[in-house]
């Protein structure tokens, strides 16, 4: 599974769903809300046909392109990146980590 660094907050319940599709795909996406891909699982070994790009405009579309088969690619809800400095405001300041997360994004 690759995680995007910039979703601190990425719910245990996304990840959770992406391993749960992969008992029916072989590659899963957790789409970003504006663009690019939150996470991505893949059972092992690592699918030799798939090349994902989390920033991708449209990771999904382009995966299911390199798919030699219809199914093996899966999709879970999508969640947000933080990509700008207004997506701060999108983050819960009661999740644990959060004076973590505050401390390195006022660099």
């Amino acid at each position: 599974m690759i995680v995007s660094g910039d979703a601190p907050d990425l719910p245990p319940l996304l990840i959770g769903k992406l391993f749960r599709e992969l008992g029916r795909a072989e590659l899963t996406v957790c789409p970003a809300e504006q663009g690019g891909a939150v996470a991505i699982a893949a059972t092992l070994p690592f699918p030799d046909w798939a090349a994902p790009d989390l920033d991708a405009v449209d990771p999904v579309k382009e995966l299911r392109a390199q798919a030699p088969g219809p199914r093996m690619v899966a999709t879970t809800p999508g969640w947000h990146r933080l990509r700008a400095r207004a997506d701060l405001d999108r983050l819960d300041p009661g999740l644990e980590g959060w004076d973590n997360t505050r401390a390195v994004t006022a660099r």
